[in-house]
């Protein structure tokens, strides 16, 4: 969604994610691209001066884990839990989505917006992400990260397509470098447990190579770098184990590619080997478990609730 507003149409537009305050509500004006994808929201925002609350209700109310600030143009003050900080241009800011907050923008700003689900990074390495509240310096890393999502949000992808798919998985693994990047986090990963970071390996580990249907156990753990049976132990520490983990990316792949524009071109046999299951018995069996129905079921009527992202 792309809208060029201003007044109370522009303070309405921001609802479902603040309370927007301004001395004369019709001097206000907006200029937003909105992509809501199934884990995460990515928003780029050109705003006049105003001060941007999270209320109580509003945390009650989205299911959010961490909101990120990039600030392109303008800075923030930013409140949060008590803390106060000064956020110019070039940096970003990590708050939580468990507790309220506030922004003040004096003069006008430009921003890039990361709205991630709650438990959107779980098995990446940031488990204590979701109650940060802290800026993140600026570093070549962020920069990059940066131009990236700006790039995304001048042509955004179909979030339930192939490219979306992509996308969204790409800026989850660049949101986790930026988290585990900052001078702040260097501080606290030397605590984080070994069975996290193997964890966080394998995960990452098997979304990057699911569509290898001989995908086994033993890759994954030579790639986390532990035995079989370790990680085996591991992942059922936290109730999954690699079949699962498999089974999830896979089927999430298949979805892109049932429900893209043009996807009665591809037979299921077909979309079954490119996401990984090697055939459609298997795809099948996977999607009864993920979703109670079976791949045709699922082109022919998406669940809906399967389709929606972050919302009110």
């Amino acid at each position: 969604m792309t809208a060029d507003v201003a007044g109370s149409d522009a303070i309405q537009l921001l609802a479902w994610h603040s309370e927007v305050h301004v001395p004369v509500p019709a001097e206000f004006h907006a200029r937003m691209t909105v992509v809501v994808f199934d884990s995460m929201a990515l928003v780029r925002i050109r705003h006049s001066p105003a001060e941007v609350h999270r209320t109580s209700d509003l945390v009650e109310s989205l299911l959010v884990g961490s909101t990120l600030y990039f600030v392109l143009a303008g800075s923030l003050t930013v409140r949060q839990g008590g803390r106060s900080m000064e956020v110019a241009a070039g940096s970003a800011v990590v708050l939580s989505g468990h507790q309220p907050f506030s922004l003040e923008c004096a003069h006008p700003v430009d921003l890039l917006i990361v709205v991630l689900r709650r438990r959107a990074l779980d098995g990446r390495g940031v488990p204590e992400s979701e109650t940060d509240t802290r800026v993140l310096p600026g570093s070549s890393y962020s920069s990059a990260v940066t131009s990236f999502l700006a790039a995304l949000l001048t042509d955004p992808p179909r979030p339930a397509s192939t490219e979306g798919l992509t996308a969204q998985q790409a800026v989850l693994q660049l949101i986790t470098g930026v988290l585990s990047a900052s001078p702040d986090r260097d501080e606290v990963a030397p605590g984080r447990s070994r069975s996290e970071s193997w964890y966080a390996q394998a995960v990452n580990f098997i979304a990057s190579n699911h569509s290898d249907p001989e995908l086994s156990t033993a890759d994954v753990a030579a790639a986390a770098g532990v035995s079989s049976r370790h990680l085996q132990r591991v992942l059922a520490g936290v109730g999954t184990s690699v079949a699962a983990e498999l089974r999830r990316s896979r089927t999430r792949w298949a979805v892109a590619m049932l429900t893209q524009a043009g996807s009665e071109r591809r037979s299921i046999d077909e979309i079954a080997v490119l996401a990984g299951f090697g055939s459609a018995a298997r795809m099948r069996r996977a999607f009864l478990v993920e979703y109670g129905v079976t791949p045709a079921r699922y082109r022919a009527d998406p669940p809906e609730e399967l389709r929606a992202g972050i919302s009110r």
